[in-house]
């Protein structure tokens, strides 16, 4: 039996990104959390070793860094698909991008009944999320604004076993 090699994806997992702004007296805060997953001919890195066509994941995380600190981060789903669009047009093997992030909420500190210009408080359990894909199929943008529910545990106990249930011998 030979073992063929799927589709090849890899990347860098929840690399954090805290942009603070200072071009003003009043300080702006961005907390990002941003995935990058990157698609393509890869199959040499596994078949042979070859990891010409790699982009290693620590230049995918500080290619995040630098779109932040020379681009800007207008919108999650902006700076995603920026990203996504640097890597598929700019990096030569990379065929797709998928670019995921989530934005912390923040908020001003209040300071004898004022708020602070530059101390935040984090606000909540509310994350924004966005999910970028950049391919040949096209530019695909999703952006939700939740309160933690990708990361809510729901557990269901009955309250009556099953009637003549199937059993396995």
């Amino acid at each position: 039996m030979a073992i063929i090699l799927g589709d090849n994806q890899y990347g860098k997992a929840e690399s954090r990104l805290v942009r603070i702004y200072r071009d003003s007296a009043r300080h702006e805060i961005r907390d990002l959390n941003v995935t990058t997953a990157l698609r393509g001919p890869f199959e040499q890195a596994h078949l042979v070793g070859d990891q010409s066509n790699v982009l290693p994941t620590d230049t995918q995380k500080n290619t995040v860094f630098a779109f932040a600190k020379s681009k800007g981060i207008d919108s999650i789903e902006s700076f995603g698909l920026e990203l996504a669009r640097h890597f598929v047009q700019d990096v030569g093997p990379v065929e797709g991008a998928r670019i995921e992030i989530e934005e912390y909420a923040w908020e001003r500190a209040i300071v004898d009944g004022a708020a602070h210009d530059h101390t935040w408080l984090r606000k909540g359990q509310e994350i924004r999320t966005a999910a970028v894909t950049v391919d040949a199929s096209g530019e695909h943008v999703i952006g939700v604004r939740h309160p933690q529910v990708h990361r809510l545990g729901v557990r269901r106990i009955p309250r009556r076993r099953l009637h003549d249930p199937c059993r396995d011998s």
